[in-house]
């Protein structure tokens, strides 16, 4: 898409450099080299190898329900949202069933 894009701006942008070439030649030959080089994918960066391509497809694929999603993973974030509340309170239980076994085993060794 983004090579395709360039192309329509070079197709539009050429005839007009062409017209451009007849009155000033030096500054047309500049311009056409910057063109060049920005149409070169080697030194933009837009120069995605196929391998990147597939992943990205593949990619966007997995997200493509994000959005039906997005309700239920905020339900699921809100939710553990008070998650460092219970663990402190299982930490309490834990201590306190501890505490009672204990007595328990000393009552039972009395």
């Amino acid at each position: 898409m983004i090579a395709e894009a360039q192309s329509e701006l070079l197709d539009r942008v050429v005839p007009a450099l062409d017209e451009f070439a007849k009155t000033a030649p030096e500054i047309a030959v500049l311009i056409r080299t910057l063109l060049d080089e920005l149409a070169d994918p080697r030194i933009h960066g837009f120069g995605i190898s196929e391998d990147g391509i597939h992943t990205l497809h593949t990619s966007s694929g997995a997200l493509a329900n994000l959005e039906d999603n997005a309700g239920m993973l905020l339900d699921a974030a809100e939710s553990l949202v008070n998650l460092p509340d219970w663990i402190t309170a299982l930490k309490r239980a834990a201590s306190e069933a501890r505490s009672a076994a204990s007595a328990l085993e000393d009552a039972r060794s009395s």
